[in-house]
């Protein structure tokens, strides 16, 4: 997996995460507290969401990322 694309809501995050052919090797649903447990399982990869209402969470899982 190469990218991680992660849908926020107010309750429920989906995360697709796609090869570097654009194919989807990956979808699941994480309520917001399973998210950052969810990510220190994966090795490194880009992650994208959507900004207005990521930031908390980009913030929190960018921090994470640049601990590996």
């Amino acid at each position: 997996m190469s990218v991680l694309g992660i849908d926020i809501a107010k309750r429920v995050l989906h995360a697709v995460g796609m090869d570097e052919r654009g194919k989807i090797v990956l979808r699941k649903r994480l309520s917001r507290h399973d998210l950052m447990p969810f990510l220190a399982k994966l090795p490194p990869v880009r992650i994208g969401m959507e900004a207005c209402a990521a930031r908390t969470t980009g913030r929190d899982a960018s921090a994470h990322m640049a601990t590996r």
